[in-house]
């Protein structure tokens, strides 16, 4: 079975999932759930911290909006960079108390991961990012096995192909089914190779990550 991720475990990282916001794009809350399980009731606010975004390493400022932490200050820069608009996504990970490195999603892409919520169970099939398929199989591509990893499990999944874009169906309903997956779920789809995937799950309700406990 899949549970909130046990933030305390060295054996799992201090991740979140967020979306910009629509009308203070230039501020990040930090999620609850993901701020006490890294400082507990001592949050750095006004602290400057450390985030690294690719080759560039920003500095950041840690204040309180509406009693919760949010980056903000050189947060700006960051999605001027990406040129991040309403609903993007990043995906932010602590190496350290002070210390973060981020992934930002441009139309649900970065590098060679995407990010959906589509589980759509009731038609058995997960949708691919648009971008994502064109850019790594394209119209040509007329499907074939993959396996979908979750953990240290994986399923073996059908990928179709077509010219209005990719998604997992055959077996996909027993990955719902048996992970199990609830349809809220935030999934971040990571391509190992043409026909390997790795998917994290984060939940919707605080942006954590959660993960497989074994047994």
């Amino acid at each position: 079975m899949f549970i909130v991720q046990d933030m305390d475990s060295r054996k799992n990282a201090h991740s979140f999932i967020a979306f910009i916001d629509k009308e203070e794009p230039f501020l990040m809350e930090i999620s609850n759930d993901f701020a006490y399980n890294l400082w507990g009731d001592n949050i750095p606010y006004y602290e400057t911290v450390e985030i690294r975004d690719g080759e560039n390493l920003r500095k950041v400022r840690i204040r309180k909006t509406n009693d919760r932490p949010v980056f903000t200050d050189g947060w700006i820069l960051l999605v001027r960079h990406h040129q991040l608009k309403y609903k993007d996504g990043v995906l932010i990970k602590a190496v350290g108390q002070l210390k973060f490195e981020v992934l930002c999603s441009k139309d649900l892409v970065c590098q060679n991961s995407y990010i959906t919520a589509q589980v759509e169970t009731e038609l058995g099939m997960s949708l691919m990012a648009d971008k994502f398929f064109n850019e790594f199989y394209g119209k040509n591509f007329k499907g074939g096995m993959a396996k979908v990893y979750f953990g240290q499990r994986f399923w073996n999944v059908r990928l179709e192909g077509s010219s209005e874009g990719g998604y997992f169906k055959a077996g996909w309903g027993k990955v719902v089914e048996e992970v199990p997956l609830d349809t809220d779920y935030f999934l971040v789809f990571t391509r190992l190779d043409s026909i390997t995937v790795d998917v994290s799950v984060f939940d919707p309700d605080t942006g954590t990550k959660v993960f497989s406990k074994k047994g």
